[in-house]
């Protein structure tokens, strides 16, 4: 078996590629990735079998380079993306290229392949605000660029159901250790400022809730659909659902004497719940989520700590 990844270099990509190299039925990984968040995390540290690994260094909207590269190839996983950076907006256009049209020049191409299967990295920001949880059956009503240019991914991918075997995969937002983790990932940069800084900022009242899940798990879920065992379709993949106060106190629980600081605590900001019960999580093996040994294990990556003074 011969697979392509999109974005294969990214925070989550980095670490589908070190799970799926070591699978003695895959015979090659395409790494597909233009490197635009400067993040090389991939190609040092942590060495991957034999040659099964080949780069290329290339964009999501250059038809001709996708369609070459997907010659030979059996399946794509899409992860490629514009992401959302809460707080520092950005001009629309920027993601409805890449996540819109970007998802649109892949599925052209892949239209006049030999793909068999396509496993697309989606977001649960497709749900836009919500109060109650979210299910795959629940209507999209995206409210950031982000967001409406991701759902108008999936509709570009959706073209190809009845060709072959689509995966949309709404993932929450993720979080957790990987050498080429982000930190504008809610979660991570929280335990940033309290490792480092002793200090995190929560923006609005810190009731908003997210829905989440650990880049280890998330990756879990994406090789799952590779074993061929869960119908095409859509499906959530999310651990919990927590506030941003619930985050900032379980990590108090670590660092006792962290401070808070509420940033514009008069703006409101919505909810985005998904229920943990998906599609995904009936098929595969139960898993116990425990925030408080999360950020344990992610306070041991960190190589140092604040001093006392």
């Amino acid at each position: 078996m011969r697979i392509l990844i999109t974005g294969g270099a990214g925070y989550l990509g980095t670490e589908l590629v070190h799970a799926l190299a070591c699978r003695p039925d895959i015979e090659e990984l395409v790494v597909y990735d233009n490197l635009s968040r400067g993040n090389h995390s991939l190609f040092i540290g942590r060495p991957t079998p034999g040659t099964i690994v080949r780069y290329v260094h290339a964009d999501i909207l250059d038809q001709r380079r996708l369609k070459a590269e997907l010659t030979g190839i059996d399946v794509v996983y899409h992860l490629a993306a514009k992401v959302d950076t809460p707080f520092e907006p950005e001009a629309p256009h920027s993601f409805e290229q890449i996540n819109h049209w970007g998802s649109a020049e892949l599925a052209s191409s892949v239209e006049s392949s030999d793909v068999s299967r396509l496993i697309f990295s989606s977001s649960t920001a497709v749900y836009g605000v919500t109060d109650t949880p979210a299910t795959e059956e629940t209507r999209c009503s995206p409210v950031t660029h982000y967001g409406i240019a991701k759902h108008r991914g999936e509709k570009q991918i959706a073209r190809l159901s009845s060709r072959l075997s689509t995966y949309t995969v709404r993932c929450a937002n993720i979080y957790g250790y990987s050498p080429a983790m982000r930190f504008d990932a809610v979660i991570n940069r929280l335990m940033f400022e309290a490792n480092f800084f002793n200090r995190v900022n929560i923006y609005s009242s810190g009731r908003q809730a997210r829905a989440v899940v650990n880049v280890a798990r998330a990756v879990q879920g994406l090789v799952f659909l590779l074993e061929g065992s869960a119908t095409p379709g859509v499906y959530n993949l999310v651990d919990d659902n927590f506030s941003v106060l619930d985050i900032a106190m379980t990590a108090k629980e670590l660092i006792p004497d962290l401070e808070f600081n509420f940033v514009d605590q008069h703006m409101p900001v919505g909810n985005l719940i998904v229920s943990p019960q998906t599609k995904l999580s009936a098929l595969m093996p139960a898993q116990r989520v425990d925030l408080k040994a999360d950020l344990t294990e992610l306070m041991q990556k960190f190589a140092f700590h604040k001093a006392s003074r």
